[in-house]
C-alpha cells in the first residue's frame, strides 16, 4: 500500500472499518471470529482460529477474514481518475469442528451470503459511494476446510492535482535576474548550467524566500507584514546563458511546475 495518497489511504481505511463493523456487529457474527487485516491479524490467526484454539461465544471452527482493499485505476486519462476499491473477505469454516458439538454450526455459505446482504447496495455516508458486493463458488481444500468468498467494490473519485504556477524569469541585466512564481506556497529551485533544476540536483540552488511569494501579477510581497511589496532577490547569472527554474509544492495537494526557462545572452 505505499505511495497512496493520503486522502486514498483514509477513504481506504474507512472503508475497511465500515465493513468490518457491518460483520462483527451483526447478530449472526456472535459466534464467528472476525479478524480485521488492518488491525494486524493475520493468515495464521485465521488457522488458529479454525484449529478450535480461539473461541467466540463458546462456539469454534469458523472465522471471517477480511482483507484490506486495493485498488485500480478505471479511468487514467480522465482528470483526477477514478479508483475502483475491491476488498475480499473470506469466509472459511473448519466443517469436522464447525458443524459437530461446540462448533458454531453457520456455514461458510451462510456467512458469506450474510455479508452480501450487509454490504450490497449500502451507501457510505461522507463518501456518497455505495459498496456492491457478490459471492464466489465455494472451495473445498485438501484439508477439508471450506471457504467462500465475497468480493466488495466500490469507486471514487479523485480531485486532480493542480500545478504549481510557472515561474517567471525576469532579465534584469546581461548578468542579474530574478525568478518569482504566482503560487505562494511554492519553493522554486533554478539551476545556470542547463541541468535539470530539482532539489536532489548538487548543481540546482533554491531562490531564497520571500521571493516565492507573490501576487497574481508575479510582484513578490511579504505576508504578515502587510503585503508591503518588496524587491525580488537578484540571482548572478554571470556566465551563464540559459536559466531554468522549476516550482515545486510544500504541501501534497500540487504538484511541480512544468519547466521554465530563459536564454540570459
Amino acid at each position: 500500500m505505499s505511495a497512496i495518497p493520503a486522502e486514498l489511504q483514509n477513504d481506504i481505511e474507512r472503508l475497511q472499518a465500515i465493513i468490518v463493523g457491518r460483520i462483527f456487529n451483526d447478530p449472526l457474527f456472535s459466534t464467528v471470529t472476525v479478524l480485521d487485516e488492518d488491525k494486524g491479524d493475520r493468515i495464521a490467526d485465521l488457522l488458529q482460529a479454525l484449529a478450535s484454539m480461539t473461541v467466540k461465544g463458546g462456539k469454534k471452527g469458523a472465522a471471517v477474514y477480511v482483507c484490506m482493499p486495493f485498488f485500480d485505476i478505471e479511468n487514467p486519462a480522465g482528470p483526477g481518475p477514478r479508483i475502483e476499491l475491491s476488498s475480499y473477505v473470506r469466509c472459511v469454516e473448519k466443517p469436522l469442528l464447525n458443524r459437530g458439538e461446540g462448533g458454531s454450526g453457520i456455514h461458510a455459505e451462510t456467512m458469506a451470503l450474510r455479508i452480501v446482504r450487509l454490504c450490497h447496495d449500502y451507501i457510505i455516508q461522507g463518501l456518497e459511494v455505495t459498496l456492491k458486493a457478490s459471492k464466489g463458488d465455494p472451495v473445498m481444500y485438501d484439508n477439508k476446510d471450506r471457504e467462500v468468498t465475497v468480493t466488495i467494490k466500490t469507486s471514487l473519485q479523485l480531485d486532480p492535482l493542480r500545478k504549481c504556477a510557472l515561474p517567471r524569469i525576469k532579465v534584469i541585466s546581461p548578468t542579474s535576474c530574478t525568478i518569482t512564481c504566482a503560487s505562494n506556497d511554492a519553493v522554486i529551485w533554478y539551476t545556470t548550467d542547463k541541468s535539470f533544476p530539482a532539489p536532489g540536483n548538487a548543481a540546482a540552488h533554491q531562490v531564497p524566500a520571500p521571493d516565492v511569494l507573490v501576487t497574481g501579477d508575479g510582484e513578490a510581497i511579504v505576508t504578515g507584514q502587510g503585503n508591503e511589496i518588496v524587491t525580488p532577490h537578484v540571482i548572478n547569472v554571470a556566465n551563464c546563458s540559459l536559466v531554468q527554474a522549476v516550482a515545486y509544492p510544500n504541501n501534497n495537494h500540487k504538484v511541480a511546475s512544468d519547466l521554465a526557462a530563459q536564454t540570459i545572452k
